[in-house]
């Protein structure tokens, strides 16, 4: 079959790595797989060469409803959401054009496509990687719902979020994101000697993603050890010497980095550069194999990749207590979970970590068994084959 996937991000983020890895099992299956992806970066390009995966550039400007619990705001959602109606026909004509027959449309976001796929006489699917924002039945949540339900199928990477939306549609699958081996190398990397233990984080410098909370929780815990702290992710340069344009446009996001760089720069005047920068990067496997401990201290309910790819090198996690991360991350077992906003408590479970290194050795084990019994190639690729044949 020819099948087409859709994707809006160009940056070598979670979700494009997920967008890939689909691309990757529908081709091994003998389908002619092509990812139309909008503006691609250099590192993502160069990803998809090394990964043979066939790609698209010349996609129109995307129609999109930009709302989850990434996205901060309803009206700026909904405002870009009419706005961006207006490349319907040139959606359309692509679509015609297409000689694909499916169309995979790799985020919630752009649901608004859905109904011009089904015009084009194809069959939709659209895979959510995002969790619920808000009440489960308000206007624009609402709205994204009667989108979903004209897809012929929508996959959900948990049964927390199948749950959650609550589609009226019969056809609604669950597909774990995937851990692949082949592109997570653990390498045999010397770890800084002058360090107790080195966490890693891989959020950027992004509020919803909790760089300021786990800065300040670090700052406490380099009072009394001797710590590293990894920082992967988009550090939005843009916004260190912002225009006017983008201090109106952008002025939280502005204000927001400037309080992180301030805090990195004083905990690393007291505790020797504990806090180094890495930025983007498509070599994750270098930082999680120099790490002990991963940190994803989201500010709300949130997918939980990193926990998968923690486990894959047999590194526990700590994550806030929010209910969707049941049965992902077991207290005590795989990782550490602990008050939602609570920054003292963040660091304690920081400091539990540092004062009982045998916890990062037994947690980091049992987070690679659930890895890998979870969150294989081999799963994805059966749930993956009854879904094309439960559509066509």
């Amino acid at each position: 079959m020819n099948i087409t996937i859709i994707h809006h991000f160009g940056l070598l983020g979670g979700g494009t790595l997920s967008c890939f890895d689909i691309a990757s099992i529908l081709s091994k299956q003998g389908n002619n797989v092509t990812v139309a992806i909008s503006n691609p970066s250099k590192k993502t390009k160069e990803y998809m060469v090394k990964k043979q995966i066939k790609y698209r550039t010349d996609i129109p400007s995307m129609i999109e409803l930009n709302y989850h619990n990434a996205s901060r705001s309803s009206i700026k959602a909904l405002v870009k959401f009419y706005s961006s109606k207006l490349n319907k026909w040139d959606w359309l004509s692509f679509f015609q054009k297409d000689d694909s027959d499916i169309i995979i449309l790799n985020s919630i976001i752009q649901s608004p496509l859905i109904n011009i796929v089904k015009k084009c006489g194809k069959k939709c699917i659209c895979f959510v990687r995002e969790t619920i924002c808000g009440e489960n039945n308000s206007y624009i949540n609402a709205k994204l719902k009667n989108m979903m339900n004209r897809a012929d199928a929508v996959v959900f990477l948990t049964e927390y979020d199948k749950k959650e939306w609550n589609l009226s549609l019969t056809k609604t699958y669950v597909i774990p994101d995937i851990v692949d081996p082949q592109k997570y190398l653990v390498k045999d990397i010397d770890k800084e000697d002058c360090y107790k233990i080195s966490f890693l984080y891989l959020g950027g410098l992004n509020y919803v993603k909790g760089a300021l909370d786990l800065l300040k929780a670090f700052k406490l815990l380099v009072e009394q050890y001797d710590c590293k702290l990894y920082v992967l992710g988009d550090t939005y340069e843009q916004f260190e010497t912002p225009s006017f344009k983008m201090r109106l446009l952008h002025k939280k996001e502005c204000e927001f980095r400037k309080c992180c760089i301030s805090l990195i720069h004083e905990i690393n005047k007291v505790s020797h550069d504990s806090v180094s920068i890495i930025g983007m990067t498509n070599d994750t496997s270098t930082w999680y194999s120099k790490s002990d401990v991963v940190v994803f201290p989201v500010k709300n309910v949130h997918q939980a990749r990193p926990v998968y790819e923690a486990g894959f090198f047999s590194i526990p996690i700590i994550v806030p207590d929010y209910s969707n991360f049941d049965g992902i991350v077991e207290n005590g077992k795989n990782g550490l979970r602990y008050k939602i906003d609570d920054i003292h408590d963040l660091y304690l479970c920081m400091k539990a970590f540092c004062d009982n290194p045998k916890l990062i050795t037994e947690c980091g084990y049992y987070n690679n068994r659930k890895t890998n019994k979870e969150h294989s190639f081999q799963v994805a690729e059966k749930c993956l084959c009854d879904l094309l044949r439960n559509i066509i």
